[in-house]
């Protein structure tokens, strides 16, 4: 019990980490009483470091700048244990990773760039992007100046674009009646910093290569302040007009400020305004920190594979729809502020649901099994692709009878054939239901702020989640939610607090709203706990079922609620439709 469980490691250049940089474990239990310690055994010794940040979901190391490149072993003690305490994380590389481009500078002035007077300066500018890529690489300077473009900029690979500070150096594009597909496109392995980028009726701004284009990735958005506004200076019919055009497509990828895939992409300290969406983050092992983001009316997300989505600030907007998470494994979503979501739905944070399909086993051989029925491969692991995800693992859910609570992920698959990733615990049989099904897994959402919006919500087949020390303002809360019995397993939610439970929309995103709440629902739903949570003003915790589905339809299991605090609201724990297993304990009320 309390023993620490790495989830994953990530370092200042993704899965690999440099001398002088950075190493972050992230999982449950880390650090008891602020006395962890982390261990780097490789090159011929053991490193002992103690985090320079640590809690119970991260730890944070500093690398020494003289540290020894090579492969070492990570292990993580949370202070507690004594020698049989240590766990093992795993591998990371340790080597040098110096700047991707060349020290050389290309000043767009030596290639005919004028800055302030008001003519077209996109193929200078461009003359120098190509000749930094044919020198291999280098560094495009934007002197001080607003310089105009008409046209998209192609950055090469290896080449930092970067101006001499965001209140210095502008890059603007004039307005135009049909946008441009996208002002900046790059490919991989590129930069650009320190730079304000000014442009109206847009779709993108700032564009990769998807990631599934050979070598995506190694991309860094430093310091930019980004205003893409589609509708400035604009009468009504021209802005009613750009609304009717592209609203409706807002679930487009290709519509945004930044929008970034591939491995090790870092977008950071930067100011991102956009009447479409601030950003669609698409990468695995990647970085979006300290950003200040106002969405319009198309939504935001991220999605990939460990993903760290730290101190950043989205605003939204009266026709802002909120934020979406399709992160498939293993996310760190800390001290965030989101709010300010009105459009449609509000979410200010959701994943959303798969197809799936109900499975039997002809026969079980440890970790390998055959189907009684022939799959669609391709429909199950290529879903919401306009995600950025190109394919989603999958797993079997044993949801009801012999075995029940159990998963394994699939491994390999050839039509019939499965190889999962270990064996079952308990075997299946004729009682057993079988769910066949994408997920997400190990993600976190610690310390955020969420203001004035719906719902903060795990939407099925979430598993492994931790929602810890979140508050809420005038939203509708947090909930887990197994709908049409797809999984929502095992959801801890610790010391959250909600401030304000009446809002502007409730929980479904009703109005008028019913009280905020921390939920679990659906009979989908599996181990859930609810500890030391503190609710105010018109909130409460509940079990129940869908709100639109019968009263009757299936059961919530397995649930903890205790030692919780409820203040100044009707209902204070609503423990309703059918359940089985749920525990009350040591739960205090006050004006209830």
């Amino acid at each position: 019990i309390n023993a620490p469980d790495p989830w994953w490691q990530q370092g200042d250049w993704g899965k690999e980490a440099s001398p002088g940089g950075w190493l972050r474990v992230f999982g449950k239990c880390l650090s008891l009483n602020n006395k962890a310690t982390v261990a780097l055994q490789g090159a011929g010794k053991t490193l002992i470091f103690t985090p320079v940040q640590q809690d119970q979901w991260s730890l944070n190391v500093s690398l020494p700048e003289n540290m020894v490149a090579g492969e070492y072993n990570t292990w993580v003690h949370n202070g507690c244990g004594g020698p049989a305490g240590w766990k093992q994380v795993g591998i990371v590389k340790i080597k040098a990773h110096p700047p991707l481009w060349k020290s050389d500078v290309f000043d767009i002035s030596e290639y005919g760039a004028v800055a302030n007077d008001e003519f077209e300066d996109g193929p200078a500018i461009q003359a120098a992007l190509d000749a930094a890529g044919k020198n291999g690489g280098g560094i495009v300077l934007i002197p001080c100046g607003r310089f105009q473009i008409n046209t998209t900029l192609m950055i090469p690979r290896f080449v930092l674009l970067r101006g001499e500070g965001t209140d210095l150096s502008q890059l603007y594009w004039r307005d135009r009646i049909t946008p441009l597909e996208t002002l900046i496109q790059g490919t991989n392995s590129f930069g650009i910093e320190d730079l304000s980028i000014l442009a109206f009726n847009h779709l993108v701004g700032i564009m990769t290569d998807r990631g599934t284009a050979p070598e995506a990735g190694n991309v860094f958005l430093r310091r930019l302040y980004i205003y893409l506004n589609r509708f400035e200076d604009e009468d009504f019919t021209i802005v009613f007009d750009r609304l009717k055009q592209r609203h409706l497509e807002s679930a487009d990828r290709n519509m945004g400020a930044v929008v970034v895939d591939g491995e090790n992409v870092q977008v950071t300290d930067c100011e991102i305004y956009s009447s479409h969406s601030p950003f669609r983050f698409n990468g695995n092992y990647s970085l979006y920190s300290n950003n200040r983001c106002f969405e319009g009316d198309a939504s935001n997300f991220i999605s990939g594979t460990q993903v760290i989505f730290e101190n950043n600030v989205v605003q939204g907007s009266q026709m802002a729809r909120g934020g979406g998470c399709f992160v498939r494994q293993n996310l760190y979503y800390a001290h965030n502020r989101i709010g300010n979501m009105a459009f449609h739905d509000a979410e200010l944070f959701s994943t959303d649901a798969f197809t799936q399909i109900v499975v039997n086993f002809a026969s079980i051989a440890g970790a390998k099994v055959v189907l009684d029925q022939n799959v669609d491969w391709k429909e199950l692991t290529t879903q919401h692709p306009w995600t950025g995800n190109t394919k989603w693992e999958v797993a079997f859910f044993i949801t009801l009878g012999t075995g029940a609570g159990q998963y394994r992920i699939i491994k390999t698959y050839n039509d019939r054939k499965v190889e999962l990733n270990q064996p079952w615990d308990v075997l299946p049989d004729s009682t057993s239901t079988i769910m066949l099904t994408p997920f997400y897994i190990n993600n976190m959402l610690i310390d955020n702020e969420f203001h004035d919006g719906a719902i903060v919500a795990s939407y099925c087949t979430g598993i492994d989640w931790v929602l810890a020390s979140n508050k809420i303002t005038r939203g509708g809360g947090i909930h887990n939610f197994g709908h049409q019995k797809l999984p929502s397993w095992y959801h801890q939610y610790f010391d959250n607090e909600i401030l304000v439970g009446s809002g502007t929309r409730g929980p479904w995103g009703d109005i008028p709203p019913l009280d905020s709440h921390l939920s679990v629902i659906g009979e989908g739903a599996r181990g859930t706990v609810f500890r030391r949570n503190v609710l105010h003003n018109n909130s409460r915790i509940e079990t129940e079922m869908f709100l639109w589905g019968p009263s009757d339809r299936g059961i919530v299991r397995d649930v903890i609620i205790e030692h919780n605090i409820i203040r100044n609201a009707t209902t204070g724990i609503n423990v309703r439709g059918r359940n089985n297993g749920v525990l009350l304990w040591g739960n205090r009320f006050e004006r209830v």
